[in-house]
C-alpha cells in the first residue's frame, strides 16, 4: 500500500496486493491507514463515482516504503501497479470523450498523483521492464494529455512527455512519436511555436509511415492549428484537407469534432464568416452526437466571435456565457478564461467599460496561471498593457 499517493480505492489495492476490504478496515482500526474524507464535509467518507478511497499517513507510507524495498519486493509491485493502471487509463480515455466526461476528469484528479508515479515508473523502467512499461505508455497517452490539456496544466504535459519519448527514443518509433505529438502541441500552449510545428511534422510522417490511421488524424489536426495561429493558412487548410479526407475513410466522431473547430478558426481568421458558422454547427453536431462536451466550448466561442462581428452582440454574449457555463463544468481554465475574455469585449462593445476591464483582467490572470502565452498576450493587448 505504500506505493499510492493521493489515496486509493478498494479495487485498486485488490488488484495490485490483494487486499481484500475486511483486510483494509482492520488497517483503519489500527490507525495504519485511513478513510479519506471529503475536503467540502469532513463527516463523509470521499467517494468518487461511489468509490470510497483510503489514505496512509506520510510517515507511515515512507516506512512501509523503505520495509518493500529492503525485502526486494518493490519492484514486482510497481509493476503490478502500472498494469492495473494501464487498464484505467484506457477505459479512462474513452470515457474523457463521452458522456461520462465531467465523471472521468473527477476519477482522473483523484489518481493522477498515482498516475504519475505509474508513469515515472514506466519512464525510467522501459528498457528492462519493457513490454510492461511500454504497454502503460500506450495506454495512458490519451487520457493523460486530455486530462493535462482540459486542466490547463501545460508544464506538466512537455515534461512529462518529453521524458517518455526520451525513454523510448530509437527503441519504439511508433510510440516514440504517439509521446511526442502530445508533447509538441503542450509546447504550442508554451509558445515554442517552431518546436511544435518541426516535432508534428516529424510525426505526421511516423504516423503515415506506420499506416496508423489515428494518429494520422490527431496530428493532422493538431498541426493544422500550429501552422493556422504561425499565419500560414495555405497549409492549414491542406492539413484539414487530408484530415477531412481521412475521417470520410475512417469515420471518427471525436476527430471529426477537432477537424471542424480548427476548421471554423480558419475561416474565421481569413475572415469567412459564414463558413466559420457553418464549421461551428458541424463541430456542435459532432461533440453533441458524440456527448463530449469540451469540443462544444470552442465551437462556442468561435460562434460568439462571428455573432460579435455580425453584430449580434445578445446572441454573442449568449455562445460565451455558455461555453463558460461548460467550462465551468469541466474545470477547463483556458476554455473559462477564452469565454470570459469575449464576453468582455462584447462588454466593451456595449459601452460596459468597467465590466469589460474586469472580464478580461481575470481571463488575463488565468492565462498567466497556467502559462499560455498566445492568450496572455493578446489580452495584455486587450487590456492596452
Amino acid at each position: 500500500l505504500s506505493l499510492f499517493r493521493g489515496g486509493f480505492t478498494h479495487e485498486a489495492a485488490s488488484a495490485i496486493t490483494g487486499a481484500s476490504l475486511p483486510t483494509l478496515l482492520s488497517l483503519v482500526d489500527k490507525s495504519l491507514i485511513r478513510r479519506a474524507v471529503d475536503d467540502n464535509d469532513a463527516a463523509n467518507m470521499r467517494e468518487i463515482a461511489g468509490a470510497p478511497r483510503f489514505e496512509i499517513p506520510e510517515t507511515i507510507r515512507q516506512y512501509a516504503a523503505e520495509q518493500l524495498s529492503t525485502a526486494g519486493e518493490a519492484q514486482a509491485f510497481l509493476a503490478a501497479y502500472a498494469h492495473f493502471f494501464a487498464q484505467k487509463m484506457a477505459d479512462l480515455s474513452t470515457e474523457l470523450r463521452g458522456d461520462g466526461q465531467v465523471e472521468a476528469l473527477d476519477r482522473m484528479a483523484a489518481e493522477i498523483d498515482n498516475l504519475r508515479v505509474a508513469f515515472t515508473w514506466a519512464i525510467d523502467h522501459y528498457p528492462d521492464q519493457t513490454e510492461v512499461a511500454a504497454r502503460f505508455l500506450d495506454a495512458s497517452t490519451g487520457a493523460l494529455f486530455d486530462f493535462l490539456d482540459i486542466r490547463g496544466w501545460f508544464q506538466e504535459g512537455v515534461s512529462l512527455f518529453a521524458a517518455a519519448t526520451d525513454a523510448v527514443s530509437h527503441l519504439d518509433p511508433r510510440l516514440e512519436s504517439k509521446l511526442r505529438a502530445r508533447q509538441a502541441w503542450f509546447l504550442f500552449h508554451e509558445g515554442n511555436h517552431e518546436k511544435s510545428r518541426t516535432l508534428l511534422q516529424h510525426c505526421l510522417t511516423v504516423a503515415e509511415e506506420t499506416e496508423n490511421v489515428s494518429e494520422r488524424l490527431f496530428v493532422l489536426n493538431y498541426l493544422s492549428a500550429v501552422v493556422q495561429h504561425m499565419g500560414d493558412e495555405r497549409s492549414a487548410r491542406g492539413y484539414l484537407a487530408d484530415a477531412v479526407a481521412l475521417e470520410e475513410a475512417h469515420p471518427d466522431t471525436h476527430a471529426a469534432g477537432i477537424t471542424a473547430n480548427i476548421a471554423a478558426m480558419v475561416a474565421f481568421a481569413s475572415g469567412d464568416l459564414e463558413e466559420a458558422s457553418r464549421q461551428c454547427d458541424r463541430a456542435l453536431h459532432f461533440k453533441q452526437r458524440g456527448n463530449e462536451m469540451r469540443g462544444r466550448t470552442y465551437a462556442l466561442n468561435i460562434l460568439g466571435r462571428v455573432f460579435r462581428l455580425q453584430g449580434k452582440l445578445d446572441q454573442a454574449r449568449r455562445a460565451f456565457a455558455q461555453s463558460l457555463d461548460i467550462a465551468e463544468e469541466l474545470g477547463d481554465p483556458r476554455a473559462l478564461a477564452t469565454a470570459q475574455q469575449h464576453l468582455g469585449v462584447v462588454a466593451l462593445d456595449s459601452g460596459q467599460l468597467a465590466g469589460a476591464r474586469r472580464q478580461i483582467q481575470i481571463a488575463l490572470e488565468t492565462f498567466r496561471q497556467i502559462g499560455s502565452r498566445i492568450e496572455t498576450s493578446t489580452a495584455l493587448v486587450q487590456l492596452g498593457l
